[in-house]
């Protein structure tokens, strides 16, 4: 069938109307379509949190003038299930599909029939184009990982970092429930902070007192040095001095006390002096 012209304000419909409004174009494995959002629902391995989804309203404000990219959602298989009963299984598009149902809007999507790996790779496809939180991340690969749907090492070639790297991402998923209540919003932590704070966490529950007491400095990307060193001021009086080992493509370097210590043997390139001063802003 060819493809139409899909103008999505002229789309509204009914609780009660069929789950595909309109059949835009077919191809082999694929239709894209128009939906009703009612008749979705998120995947139980959906990424995105709820305080990533930003401006609904203008989101969807936009989407009645044109939606320009369409959802992607997957019939329920025995690979694939929404977290609710539902006849699709949102993969793609989660902030689109969100302002199309809380708007009463009609929803352009593409229906494929996807296995659990070719779902993953369409959520990182759309993350690429539409950003995701390290916190997001985390959460994500960590269910993934304690599903055994992934491994270290798939994440790793996923995420193109080290081992230490997947391990370090994976802290915001074990550090107490409370803190992150309390954070609220957590796109400006990095993965380096949520190891830090995971690390202090552990030494008891004044630790965690005084976590939250920063809360606000740790919504605003404060750094883990920073961070450690007011907890422990705060609890002992004095901040301590400690060293961080951080892994670049040029090799492991260290950082205390704002020095930074190389290899004698490390030879750097312009490329490597720009990593290295990226990865310490995130220490700071």
């Amino acid at each position: 069938m060819p493809s139409k012209k899909f103008n999505i304000s002229s789309s509204r419909f009914s609780e009660n109307e069929v789950s595909i409004v309109d059949v835009l174009e077919t191809k082999e494995n694929e239709i894209v379509c128009v939906v009703n959002p009612n008749d979705c629902d998120n995947w139980e391995y959906h990424d995105r949190q709820n305080f990533e989804l930003g401006d609904l309203s203008a989101l969807a404000q936009s989407m009645k003038i044109d939606q320009v990219q369409p959802v992607v959602l997957s019939k329920q298989n025995k690979e694939i299930k929404s977290l609710n009963p539902s006849k699709y299984v949102v993969i793609a598009g989660n902030r689109r599909w969100e302002a199309a149902k809380s708007h009463n809007l009609a929803l352009k999507a593409i229906i494929r029939d996807l296995t659990v790996k070719e779902a993953i790779k369409v959520q990182q496809a759309e993350n690429m184009k539409d950003g995701l939180s390290d916190y997001s991340v985390g959460i994500h690969f960590h269910r993934l990982m304690t599903k055994k749907i992934m491994s270290v090492k798939d994440i790793q070639e996923m995420l193109g970092v080290s081992q230490a790297g997947v391990y370090r991402v994976m802290s915001f998923a074990k550090v107490p429930d409370e803190i992150w209540k309390s954070v609220g919003d957590m796109s400006k932590v990095t993965p380096a902070t949520a190891e830090t704070i995971l690390t202090l966490s552990k030494k008891g529950k004044g630790y965690i007192n005084e976590i939250i007491n920063l809360s606000a400095k740790i919504r605003s990307g404060i750094g883990p040095v920073s961070l450690r060193n007011k907890v422990e001021e705060s609890i002992n009086g004095k901040s301590e001095e400690f060293e961080y080992s951080i892994n670049t493509d040029a090799g492991v370097i260290s950082y205390k006390k704002n020095k930074i210590n190389l290899p004698p043997s490390l030879n750097l390139k312009n490329d490597d002096i720009k990593e290295i001063i990226e990865k310490i802003k995130e220490y700071t």
